[in-house]
């Protein structure tokens, strides 16, 4: 039976979600409900994109999320170098938190070192990747 997203608000589904064959995050039987500001807000989008005026149990689809839609595009200013005296010992991709002049704390990745300098990205991890998505409703509640 096909239902609009306006006649039920809350369904289970399962979805994977990959970027590059990787797979990042899985659930099984993952209660959605819609308009709920505590729930998976890139999961309501999309279900709309899935069909925004129909949909029923069974319903599968695969997406492509662009970074646009997911965690924006990486930021090259968000990319920088930080001198050795001030973090010793670090490898590459380890996480770390920068404190700023301005008294807040930024989390980065170092992602190459150099003789004098590390160099940090603060991006999100996950931006500038298109994500992956498959989803298929299990039971609409």
């Amino acid at each position: 039976m096909k239902m609009s997203l306006k006649d039920n608000k809350k369904f289970k589904v399962n979805y994977k979600v990959s970027v590059n064959g990787n797979v990042l995050e899985e659930k099984k039987s993952f209660t959605l409900i819609l308009d709920d500001p505590l729930n998976l807000v890139g999961v309501n989008i999309l279900l709309t994109e899935i069909n925004e005026s129909n949909y029923e149990k069974g319903y599968k689809q695969q997406l492509s999320i662009p970074p646009s839609l997911a965690y924006g595009e990486k930021i090259e200013k968000l990319i920088g170098s930080i001198p050795n005296k001030f973090l010793k010992g670090g490898k590459i991709n380890d996480l770390i938190n920068i404190k700023l002049s301005d008294g807040t704390t930024k989390r980065g990745k170092i992602i190459e070192i150099q003789p004098e300098f590390y160099v940090v990205d603060c991006n999100h991890p996950l931006a500038g990747e298109t994500l992956d998505v498959d989803i298929e409703i299990v039971d609409i509640i």
